[in-house]
């Protein structure tokens, strides 16, 4: 005889309780979610930290080994028997992260590259354009992505599929303050304004078009001139108050015909930005605060397209090279980061975020380096 009693009477969950607990743990799901997101984009936020430490660390030791002169934002310049910021204007040079390399462990690609784009008889990197360096017959440069140079939370593609499958990067030098007339002398004064010209106004730590003395390689047609140096690092406004580094949503996928993909890492003319909005009427200072064309106050920071305006763009024609249209770009400083908070590196080393909402007159004397501004400890 069996031991064993069997209730014959017992049964399954009910649809009713069924539901109670389906709606339970939807509930402990949707309370959970918001926190499990945040601690997410923190970790983003440091992981971006570290990486804009890192570079901002290659920098110093750049300067430690070239007299404290942190690289130029782009290399190349065409003609530096001209003072004028157009006739300085060079084509697409190699970047100031290119030349981080050897402070960034990866001494082997910038050792290949230096081999192979130096021209015999005309010294080191006197191939003019880095994009048509090749090494055994092939381009180097496609495919080669390097991790430490995009954010976790940049919503890019790694590899630029419309930029000849580029290697990114999120992370651009801070040229300075925005753009002058091609006539325009430099240095540009922060209480004059200007119209909108195609030429960086050369008043940052890292600029785009370098002013100091310019070595040359080569002779009659094979001449190129190659300044890897940007500013002295000098007390000025202060190390502590002045960017070299700062993200940008450049590459980010967007509707419309206007798409770019223009911030291949090793391409001088294509990682760096300006603290004022090259497309706007007038992106320099009048009165201390910025006169676009609009008549709204606008600091650059996150300045891009949007759902109601598409093709909306930073800057529709930068020239920094010989051609004619320019370079476009639909970002300037820019993040995917939670809150509007764009990561950026000063020249102190030390990483802070900016908040969208900056003051433009403290974000224009955030970006240069020696404009003789009050600028705040806390922004």
């Amino acid at each position: 005889m069996s031991l064993v009693n069997h209730n014959s009477n017992r049964r399954g969950f009910t649809l009713v309780e069924l539901l109670v607990v389906i709606a339970i743990i939807a509930t402990l799901i949707g309370l959970l979610l918001p926190a499990v997101q945040s601690a997410r984009e923190a970790a983003n936020r440091s992981s971006c930290t570290n990486k804009q430490k890192q570079l901002g660390l290659g920098a110093h030791q750049f300067a430690s080994a070239r007299r404290d002169q942190f690289p130029a934002a782009n290399d190349r310049i065409a003609n530096a028997g001209l003072t004028t910021a157009s006739g300085r204007a060079g084509a697409s040079g190699y970047s100031w992260i290119f030349h981080l390399l050897p402070y960034m462990e990866e001494t082997a690609i910038y050792d290949r590259i230096k081999v192979s784009s130096t021209t015999s008889g005309y010294g080191a990197f006197s191939q003019p354009n880095p994009a048509l360096v090749t090494v055994s017959g092939t381009n180097p440069w496609t495919n080669l992505q390097l991790a430490g140079l995009i954010c976790p939370s940049w919503g890019g593609d790694p590899i630029l599929s419309s930029n000849n499958n580029y290697g990114a990067t999120c992370y651009k030098a801070m040229a300075g303050r925005g753009t002058i007339p091609a006539a325009t002398t430099l240095p540009v004064s922060s209480g004059t304004s200007y119209g909108t010209g195609p030429y960086s106004s050369d008043d940052g730590y890292m600029p785009l078009i370098p002013t100091g003395v310019i070595p040359q390689s080569g002779t009659g047609a094979n001449s190129v001139y190659y300044p890897i140096f940007g500013r002295k690092i000098t007390s000025g406004d202060g190390t502590s108050k002045t960017l070299i580094v700062i993200e940008s949503k450049e590459g980010n996928s967007r509707p419309g015909t206007n798409t770019t993909q223009n911030c291949a890492w090793f391409l001088g003319q294509q990682a760096w930005v300006v603290a004022a909005i090259p497309s706007s009427g007038s992106p320099m200072f009048a009165n201390q605060t910025y006169t676009p064309a609009s008549g709204s106050l606008l600091t650059g920071l996150n300045f891009g397209p949007t759902t109601t305006l598409p093709s909306q763009q930073y800057t529709t024609s930068m020239l920094v090279g010989n051609s004619a249209s320019g370079v476009a770009m639909n970002w300037g400083p820019s993040s995917d980061h939670s809150g509007s908070l764009v990561i950026s590196t000063f020249a102190d080393g030390s990483i802070r975020s900016i908040s969208a909402d900056i003051d433009p007159v403290v974000f224009i004397s955030l970006s240069t380096y020696n404009g003789g501004e009050n600028t705040p400890s806390e922004f």
